[in-house]
Formats: structure tokens, sequence, C-alpha cells
């Protein structure tokens, strides 16, 4: 019998190149898809974050506690922020501070509001029921807004801000829609621009919209706690100075008991030494009774913007 033709070996190695060639395409096709698939979603994507994102400016947001200098002796700052696009509402807190700190006396206020994309529908009020708080409201405000701008003055030609309670005023027209010329930063009018972008990080779900009272009980509240934190800050200086004149009397003490072993002409620095420390001690105890003062006026001012609250509770309290 004869031998039958053994197979080739050139032929083992075609097919397991075919073989490897099949899986090779095999995993490609699958990577192809992978890859195609991975692409279409990150299109989708994209293309749902730009049919919902916000249109927000190129202009910075004003930070929390972020306080401007407004004219002389007086900053603003802003102290919270939020906006419920389900009930379309946005509210600012403003707080005026008085640089002196003896002071307590606060001017009035005047706002202006303008949006980057201006809306039909959409109104603003400014209610004050205390001397340094204010609460901006801006109602009907439907998302697309882009951006809020709030420029506060006491010298604005606008009727916001002239009354004690609420104003309300209707962003209806062009010149309520910001433009570049409102936050140029070289233009120095006595002016302070709060400035709001349309982003997440505004959002509280929580913002609920409340009554005339609800508003003033919360100015006034804010006012007290300002107060508070004056007080604090205030008791913090006439204990550092107490410190401070504890610390100099154990000084002169000090040099006292040294003069018996010291030369005359030790001596008369020694007491030199004293006597600039005895002025210093009466410096910080004259400045101990003004602290004194100023936190009595607080607490005096305090009991009454208590009492404004009861009165704002009970219906007594008229706006002026």
């Amino acid at each position: 019998m004869k031998n039958q033709p053994q197979p080739k070996k050139s032929s083992k190695m075609e097919d397991k190149f075919k073989n490897f060639k099949r899986a090779y395409q095999e995993h490609a096709a699958a990577k192809y898809v992978i890859i195609m698939a991975f692409f279409v979603t990150t299109i989708v994507v994209l293309i749902g974050t730009g049919l919902t994102s916000t249109h927000v400016s190129d202009v910075n947001d004003t930070g929390i506690n972020d306080y401007q200098q407004l004219g002389e002796g007086y900053k603003v700052g802003m102290i919270s922020r939020s906006y419920n696009p389900k009930i379309n509402t946005m509210q600012i807190n403003l707080d005026l501070q008085n640089q002196d700190d003896q002071g307590i006396v606060y001017p009035r206020l005047k706002f202006d509001v303008k949006l980057l994309n201006q809306q039909q529908g959409v109104h603003t009020q400014i209610i004050r029921a205390g001397n340094s708080s204010y609460v901006v409201i801006l109602k009907n405000l439907r998302p697309k807004f882009g951006a809020v701008l709030i420029k506060v003055s006491t010298k604005l030609d606008t009727n916001q801000g002239n009354v004690t309670d609420i104003s309300e005023t209707d962003l209806t027209n062009q010149d309520d829609t910001i433009t570049k010329s409102d936050t140029d930063s070289s233009q120095d009018n006595g002016t302070v621009d709060i400035y709001i972008n349309e982003t997440n990080r505004i959002i509280n779900d929580k913002l609920k919209k409340k009554s005339r009272v609800d508003y003033q009980v919360e100015t006034v509240q804010n006012e007290i706690g300002f107060l508070k934190k004056q007080i604090e800050s205030l008791q913090k200086d006439r204990a550092d100075n107490q410190k401070e004149i504890a610390a100099d009397q154990q000084a002169i003490e000090k040099n006292i008991s040294e003069r018996k072993y010291q030369v005359q002409q030790e001596k008369d620095q020694s007491k030199q030494q004293d006597d600039q420390t005895h002025q210093d001690i009466q410096s910080r105890k004259s400045e101990i009774s003004d602290i004194e003062k100023a936190i009595k006026v607080r607490k005096q001012k305090i009991n009454l913007l208590n009492q404004k609250i009861q009165d704002i509770k009970s219906g007594s309290y008229k706006v002026d």
C-alpha cells in the first residue's frame, strides 16, 4: 500500500494565520463597536448638556461675604443668594457695614437690578425693615436668565430703596439688560456691583416664597445677628486691651524692683520707660471705655430690634 501524502507544514501555518486573522477581525469589529458606542454617547451627552445647561456670562461671580467699599466709611456685601427654578424665585440678602466701630447709623441704599438675558414679567422687590440688612427678591425669574446684576449705591437714579418696606419694579425694558458698560471695572461712580451667574451653586430647591411680614422679620433678625457679631468682636478687643494693661503693669513693677541695683543713669532711663508705659495704659483704658459704650449701645439696639420684630408680627409696625 502506497504511503498517503502528508500535509505540508506550510498548510498548517496558513490555517493558523487564517484563524489568527479571523480572531483579530472579530476583536477589531467588537472594539470598533465599543468605540463608536462611546463616541455616540459622548455626542448625545454634549448635545443634551448644551440644551439644558445655563448660559452664563464671562463676568466672575461676586463672592459670599465679599464686602466692597461704598463711599467713605461703609461697605456692602452679599451674605447669601439662592434660586429655586421650581418657583421661579431668587432671593439675595445684603449687609451694609459701618466701618466706624462706634457707629450704627446707616444710609438708605438704592438698587438697580438687571438681567443678562431679558425676560418678560420679572419683578424685583427690595425689603428693608432693619437699618443695615436688605432682601432683594426676583419673582417670575425663569431659567436661562444667564446672570443677575445688582447695582447698589446711595446715589442711583432709581426709586428702588426709597421706602422702608417694599418697592417693586418690572424688569421688561432694554435698560434692564446687562451691557458691557454695566460691568466695566474702570468705572468708579461710588456704586457696588453684585454679580450672580446662573450656575448650579445658586440652586436651592428649599427656597420658598414668603410673606411681607416674614421678609421684614428676616431683615431685622439678620441685623440683630450682625450686631451680636460686632459685640463679640468688641468684647475680644476689650479683653486684648485688658491683657496688655496687665502686662504693662507687671513691666512697671519689675522695673521698680530692679532700680535698687541700678546706677542713676539706668534709673533715669527706667523711669522714662515707665512714664511711656503709663501713657500706654491710660490710652488702653480710654479705648476700653469707648468699647464698653459701643457694646452698651449695640445691646440697647438689639433690644429695640427685638421689639420691632414683635411689632411687625402684631401688625403695629408701620412703613414710613
